[in-house]
């Protein structure tokens, strides 16, 4: 079985976390630290919970002055990537102490997450300043979807998913999806799989309240770029399970077709945790 995410916090990860923070952080007092984070509760708090622990802990040692606390999380995560030399999960509390304590900076705070996500994605701790400030954010979002880092860009599509997993959603964008197109628009033709998946959900996302929509981009976009049309692939497979008529028609499936299912074998009953065997014969009469 694998381990559980929660358990990467252990003492062997704050070994090698603190001494960043010491060269970082002023008065910084690992031990003190390491003691408030393994408290009495933390053995019952599961892993979103761990993350905003270590969030509230690592509060009483940075800047109580946002844009100061901003620069020094910068510097942080700076150092922590040259160590890890990529992204590194376990480090989510940084973007998580920007979406606690920096709502009332949005400027600074939006400024910090584009550093930041280099290191670890900060799609959660953007989600904030998009709902209380939506226009502010989302020029932000646009002008990351130009960036040279694909992590950068990679937030601008993943950080505006109208129903990102493990998120809030954004109703919103919901109900009006349309602030999100420019930002996909750019980045439709990514050279980066990382970036492109992300539209593609962003795009299976907005499927799910806007297939009309989703069909029309689909019809803009199909047959432009080998790149776009895996993203629109990818992105309409909600529509596609469903079976829109249209979608499987641009997708090159005709839903006319002369063929059927014959011979359909399955047992009468089965149990949860049984195998359920079965067998059919897929029959066509296309040419």
């Amino acid at each position: 079985m694998a381990t559980q995410l929660k358990f990467m916090y252990n003492p062997a990860y704050f070994e090698k976390l603190c001494p960043v923070l010491e060269e970082n952080i002023s008065d910084f007092h690992c031990r003190d630290f390491i003691f408030s984070v393994f408290n009495n509760q933390w053995p019952e708090l599961e892993l979103k919970e761990r993350v905003r622990h270590i969030t509230n802990a690592l509060h009483n040692y940075l800047s109580h002055d946002l844009p100061t606390a901003a620069k020094q999380l910068v510097k942080i995560a700076d150092a922590l990537r040259q160590r890890y030399r990529g992204q590194a999960f376990e480090n989510i509390f940084l973007p998580d102490y920007i979406e606690v304590y920096g709502l009332h900076h949005p400027d600074e705070s939006l400024k910090a997450l584009e550093q930041i996500t280099k290191l670890v994605s900060a799609e959660f701790a953007v989600r904030p300043f998009i709902i209380r400030y939506v226009d502010k954010a989302m020029a932000y979002l646009y002008k990351w979807s130009l960036s040279n880092d694909a992590h950068v860009r990679r937030l601008a599509s993943e950080g505006c998913r109208p129903r990102l997993p493990w998120a809030p959603a954004l109703p919103e964008f919901k109900s009006d999806p349309s602030p999100i197109l420019p930002v996909l628009e750019n980045l439709k033709e990514d050279p980066s799989a990382y970036v492109r998946k992300s539209v593609a959900n962003n795009l299976n996302d907005i499927g799910k309240d806007h297939p009309e929509l989703v069909i029309d981009i689909l019809k803009k976009w199909k047959g432009r770029n080998p790149q776009t049309d895996w993203i629109l692939r990818h992105g309409c497979r909600s529509l596609l399970k469903k079976g829109d008529t249209q979608a499987l028609t641009i997708h090159g499936f005709d839903p006319n077709s002369k063929a059927g299912i014959r011979r359909l074998l399955l047992p009468k009953k089965v149990k949860l945790g049984d195998h359920l065997d079965f067998s059919f014969a897929f029959v066509s009469k296309e040419k």
